[in-house]
């Protein structure tokens, strides 16, 4: 009876697979209506961040760069960490990965304003919005899925108009490790810097005591300010560009992400919409299922958008906790215990035919090899 049941739900399973499969190749709007019906709601800021474990906050990625958000609506916090950002050393508690920076949104007018925080699934795009009295202001945002880079578009309704500012920072107290002299604090290198043009950039780099040298970058530019400063009025929207890069992936990521948000301009900024929403369309229409319960069909939709988020760097699988690391050293180092715990979110990628966030799983395996074969 037990393996009959099996090879019947393996032959539903291939069924649904097959014939999803075929209507997507048809027609993507029923993966859309399926999938778009699907939004993830967060009423009031979340309180399990910045954490050394798993947040409860919204999140945004693209497989390389991970966001969370957090903060009150008066000041938002987004922490940008990378799969790609570690401090790498062979050695007991001497390598894990870090946050490379956060960028605060500063509103001081909307403090005590309510909260409302939207992600869509099938575009991954997020939506915040703070009300207070006749005054509401919102934000459209997205980490790109075809570019490292974040993008926020500020506006707002109601009389009159609200002043803000933007920028970026390292970790602060409440980020940083907590119990010293046991657990030990690596020296790093860091850059920071607000060029005349108003373009701000940072950098984090552990050069010293390494195996091998590590160096994530981060660029900010609010556009149309030359000092993070900006004013918000009804009809007019304020957009922040952000980039961000690491030594992996470029000979010199400062000037990489200086670059990239230098040389961003209103059509560029419709072309990496346009790319990034095509790219999460291709994602979904890979296969999708539709069932009765629409808990049990949410989550797993939230669940393969967290993979499309945090799993596509070849050299670099996601950490335990993913891509979104917000204290300094997680728990476990974040390493990739060879356990259900490395092993459990890559599971349904290959029935659900999501490949190319399965690719990294073994990655870290293949590098250990030679190390392996030296224990």
């Amino acid at each position: 009876m037990k393996k009959n049941l099996i090879l019947s739900l393996s032959v539903l399973s291939t069924l649904l697979f097959s014939a999803c499969t075929d209507q997507a190749n048809q027609s993507g709007s029923q993966a859309e209506n399926i999938i778009g019906k699907h939004t993830i709601r967060f009423t009031e800021p979340p309180k399990r961040i910045p954490v050394p474990h798993s947040v409860d906050a919204p999140l945004l990625g693209n497989g390389f760069t991970g966001v969370a958000l957090s903060g009150t609506p008066e000041s938002q916090v987004f922490y940008v960490a990378r799969n790609d950002f570690w401090r790498l050393k062979s050695a007991l508690d001497e390598s894990f990965p870090l946050v490379l920076g956060k960028i605060e949104l500063d509103i001081p007018q909307l403090k005590d304003a309510s909260y409302l925080v939207e992600q869509q699934l099938y575009d991954a795009v997020s939506t915040a919005r703070f009300t207070k009295g006749d005054i509401s202001v919102s934000y459209k945002a997205f980490v790109s899925a075809t570019e490292d880079m974040l993008i926020v578009d500020l506006n707002m309704e109601g009389n009159g108009s609200v002043e803000g500012s933007a920028g970026i920072s390292f970790l602060g107290k409440e980020e940083q490790i907590d119990n010293p002299p046991r657990e030990r604090i690596f020296p790093d290198v860091r850059e920071h810097e607000t060029r005349p043009n108003g373009i701000e950039y940072l950098s984090r780099a552990f050069v010293d005591s390494v195996d091998i040298p590590t160096k994530g970058a981060m660029a900010l530019r609010v556009i149309g300010s030359t000092d993070g400063k900006f004013t918000l009025e009804p009809g007019k929207t304020v957009r922040l560009v952000c980039a961000f890069s690491s030594n992996f992936k470029s000979d010199d990521c400062v000037a990489t992400v200086i670059k990239k948000v230098e040389d961003f301009t209103p059509a560029r900024q419709a072309e990496i919409e346009k790319s990034h929403k095509e790219w999460w369309r291709n994602y979904w229409e890979k296969s999708y299922v539709s069932i009765p319960d629409s808990v049990i069909e949410k989550q797993y939709y939230l669940s393969l958008y967290g993979m499309g988020s945090c799993s596509r760097d070849m050299d670099f699988p996601p950490s335990i906790f993913g891509t979104w690391i917000t204290k300094e050293r997680p728990y476990w180092n974040g390493d990739y215990h060879l356990n259900y715990n490395h092993m459990a979110p890559y599971y349904a990628l290959y029935s659900a035919n999501r490949i190319e966030q399965a690719d990294p799983y073994i990655s870290s395996m293949l590098a250990q090899i030679e190390r392996g074969n030296y224990y």
